[in-house]
């Protein structure tokens, strides 16, 4: 049985998955001053997300064709241990993901097994509900 998520907990998921702007986590009380190469992070309202590995591909996926896009959105997954848990470890395709995620924090090209692997995952998420 699936933990219930608050609406605070959606909105940073919906980040994640590219459906929301970094700007929108504003909303829940986490405040990101981002830079070119790094990102602080307050998280005033003590909100914790956990993302898994079909988030992380859904929102690789919005953002892999738009580098302005892209690279915050990976810096802030990378620094947002305050307000998310990405949970990748417990997937077989977390390591791809997050060595993607990593790649993409620099502006470095994304492998094209990480994307058919999120391709994969978003599909096989799609055809579960």
């Amino acid at each position: 049985m699936k933990a219930s998520v608050s609406s605070e907990q959606e909105t940073i998921l919906n980040f994640v998955r590219g459906r929301e702007p970094w700007t929108k986590l504003r909303t829940v009380g986490i405040q990101l001053d981002l830079s070119a190469s790094s990102v602080q992070t307050k998280n005033t309202g003590g909100i914790v997300a956990t993302a898994d590995a079909y988030d992380v591909a859904e929102g690789l996926l919005t953002h892999i064709h738009d580098a302005e896009e892209l690279r915050p959105w990976a810096l802030i997954l990378e620094s947002g241990s305050d307000f998310l848990d990405l949970a990748l470890e417990v997937h077989p395709a977390g390591e791809v993901l997050l060595d993607a995620v990593w790649k993409a924090s620099f502006g470095d090209p994304i492998p094209d097994q990480a994307i058919r692997l999120a391709e994969n995952l978003v599909n096989e998420r799609r055809s579960r509900t």
